[in-house]
């Protein structure tokens, strides 16, 4: 038991070392109110949270949260397959907490 415990703890430290953790920040004054029109004088801010696993020697695997300050808040996982010439990629994309305070369509 001590054996697969210590082999356990010495295994998990290896395994992150192919994962990617990118953040970013941004800020644009192109961006809408909540009535809907282009406010292009106050700033809005936004940024970029993912993390990026390599699977296998040609599957990536990426989760994605990004605040945008024209589409909101997305939340994404894609799924990448690479070759020396191709690279295919797909994964759902979903926008989360993309209401208002009036709203009641959350």
């Amino acid at each position: 038991m001590k054996k697969i415990m210590f082999l356990l703890l010495f295994a998990l430290p290896l395994t992150l070392f192919a994962t990617d953790l990118d953040i970013s920040a941004t800020s644009s004054n192109f961006s809408f109110d909540s009535n809907g029109s282009l406010d292009a004088w106050d700033p809005s801010f936004g940024g970029k949270i993912a993390v990026t696993d390599k699977l296998t020697n040609r599957i990536d695997g990426t989760i994605t949260f990004e605040r945008d300050t024209v589409s909101g808040n997305t939340l994404s996982a894609r799924g990448t397959y690479r070759t020396s010439f191709l690279e295919i990629s797909g994964g759902p994309s979903f926008g989360v907490l993309n209401s208002t305070e009036d709203d009641d369509d959350v």
